[in-house]
């Protein structure tokens, strides 16, 4: 668990540096100050905020990784382009293929 990334889940305007700090002693991470108003977390805190902080970046994996999928749009244009003139289904075949590889969670 990264300790700096679970605070600032739980505290988004905090700054490491300035509203607190965590450092690595090789065994662990730790809070080596917390200047926030409001109470230090604990590690049950701390470990429910990473798994949530977890699941935002999971919930939004899924569009980067199929923006690298997706054909250019200069290249879908031509797909629809000649979809329309020959009645076939490139364009949405490609995009149900990258869909598919790629579902949005629920």
């Amino acid at each position: 668990m990264n300790k700096a990334l679970a605070i600032q889940h739980l505290f988004p305007n905090a700054k490491n540096g300035t509203d607190f700090e965590v450092h690595d002693d090789g065994e662990g991470q730790y809070i080596k100050f917390w200047n926030l108003p409001d109470p230090q977390p604990t590690d049950a805190e701390l470990e429910a905020a990473y798994a949530g902080y977890e699941a935002a970046q999971a919930a939004v994996a899924y569009k980067g990784q199929r923006q690298r999928e997706y054909a250019s749009l200069q290249d879908q244009m031509d797909m629809l382009y000649w979809d329309r003139k020959n009645g076939t289904t490139t364009f949405v075949d490609h995009r149900d293929t990258v869909k598919a590889k790629h579902p949005k969670p629920r």
